[in-house]
């Protein structure tokens, strides 16, 4: 079953790891610098995404120097600005009640980076108040990206191919989709950094995701107790079942009564990003190019059949599945729904 990241959860977390890290940190400081922001937690992406808060804060302080009495924009006035900002970035002073707020932000932000890339390279993208990116200003943001930094670094490469002066959120938008279905890289491993999260606060990651339970399309009969507890064992018994048993399906029928689904028209569609990247990772041996290639060839079939049969000669062996691991159970179910 897909699942989400939880923003609720996720917000908890962040507030009880940073409270944990700032009582650590201020513990015998009364404020901390730019040294000890960048060793501030063991996560380095944690650091870096507290150090790109506090350069968006220096420049709304910098737009706000804006006036009808003075050129802000001549090259000299420019020019001493980023002096000026070079002597400001080595003397951070900070204290408690005002790094609260960004390290819980950064931590909140490294967590998504992490185990949604997708979702927050989108959100940074598109949900904000600008209505156009220029290229510095992504490369900007790849400056302090340390984890899932190639969906990043292969947009601002498209967007060098565009040779635009600033380029709107709707072709950023489109790009970095394009950018997202070419990439071939694996995504991050993510058990060295949770593991990391986990030395300073355990991170239960059942908690972080929340499963997303399509409606049903039909609504369905009240069910008396004994038929209840029928449907309630005949569902044990579906959540028992294994790859073999989907590879043996033969009742087409009675699968579509299982899922309750209408039939998808393409599989490359229907699978979510947080699903390409787990597959990715669990079932495909980190290979990217290795996932695309099977779904383009499970979409060719011409029926579950001839799916199946690829799956049972090629996939199953070769990648050494689980039979009954929740990774292959879910994208048998998503194949199934296919034809």
């Amino acid at each position: 079953m897909e699942s989400k990241l939880k923003k609720e959860a996720v917000k908890q977390y962040s507030k009880a790891f940073s409270d944990k890290i700032c009582r650590q940190a201020f513990q015998q400081k009364g404020k901390l610098n730019g040294q000890d922001i960048l060793t501030l937690t063991s996560i380095k992406q944690i650091n870096l995404f507290v150090i790109k808060e506090l350069f968006v804060h220096w420049k709304t302080e910098v737009e706000r120097l804006k006036s009808p009495y003075f050129n802000y924009e001549a090259e000299e006035v420019k020019s001493a600005l980023a002096s000026f900002m070079d002597i400001v970035s080595q003397n951070i002073l900070i204290d408690h009640s005002h790094l609260r707020p960004l390290l819980e932000k950064a931590v909140e932000d490294t967590l998504y980076l992490l185990l949604a890339p997708y979702d927050y390279y989108y959100l940074l993208l598109t949900h904000s108040d600008r209505s156009s990116w220029t290229v510095a200003e992504l490369e900007e943001v790849l400056k302090y990206v340390r984890i899932n930094r190639s969906l990043l670094e292969r947009l601002v490469s498209r967007c060098h191919q565009e040779s635009l002066p600033s380029i709107s959120i709707s072709r950023v938008s489109e790009l970095f989709n394009h950018v997202f279905d070419q990439l071939n890289e694996p995504p991050e491993d993510t058990e060295p950094y949770i593991k990391q999260f986990n030395e300073q606060l355990p991170l239960n990651m059942e908690e972080l995701f929340s499963n997303i339970v399509e409606p049903k399309s039909v609504a369905q009969p009240i069910q008396s107790p004994k038929q209840e507890e029928t449907k309630s064992e005949e569902n044990k018994d579906l959540n028992r079942r294994t790859l073999n048993d989907y590879l043996n399906k033969t009742d087409r029928s009675t699968l579509a009564d299982i899922h309750q689904q209408r039939k998808i028209e393409s599989l490359s569609r229907h699978i979510s990003v947080n699903q390409k990247f787990m597959f990715i990772r669990e079932l495909f041996n980190n290979e990217p190019e290795a996932f695309r290639q099977t779904v383009e060839q499970l979409d060719s079939q011409n029926s579950y059949a001839e799916a199946v049969n690829l799956i049972r000669r090629d996939l199953a062996q070769k990648y050494r599945w689980k039979m009954d691991s929740e990774e292959v159970l879910e994208f048998m179910e998503l194949l199934s729904k296919r034809f």
